[in-house]
């Protein structure tokens, strides 16, 4: 059997469908607009990259089978939204942690601030309100 043929070989166990339907939903809870389930199914079907139609059957557990490409797509486009929001959590609480210092002591507190400033760099998301923060505390020296 050849390469191609294996991706397009369908997964017809139950649990895999009901894996598929947990991250279809998952994936939703990550992405979608807003809580209509047309919005959440569209979420689904672009991140999948399948038709609405399919997107709905893996999210109401009404597909049959998971074929091996769906598989391994959705899995990596989960995998990716969860790595994204796990970045932007983690950016938001440094954020709030770097205002919270700027309020009680920027003087004090301005090393750590700029740690914390290089660690935003790091998790790769830009944001504002740290350089304000740095501007007011060169301002105040």
């Amino acid at each position: 059997m050849s390469k191609h043929q294996s991706e397009y070989e369908e997964m017809s166990s139950s649990s895999d469908v009901i894996e598929m339907q947990g991250w279809a939903r998952e994936y939703a809870d990550l992405t979608a607009a807003s809580s209509n389930f047309k919005d959440r199914v569209r979420s689904v079907a672009r991140g999948f990259g399948v038709t609405w139609s399919r997107a709905r059957g893996f999210y109401f557990g009404d597909a049959r089978t998971v074929q091996a490409f769906e598989y391994k797509a959705a899995k990596a486009a989960l995998d990716a939204e969860r790595s994204r929001s796990q970045s932007r959590t983690l950016h938001e609480q440094l954020v709030a942690t770097a205002q919270h210092l700027e309020r009680v002591d920027p003087g004090f507190y301005g090393p750590a601030i700029d740690q914390i400033r290089e660690q935003v760099s790091q998790v790769g998301l830009e944001d504002r309100s740290l350089d304000h923060a740095q501007k007011s505390r060169a301002q105040k020296q």
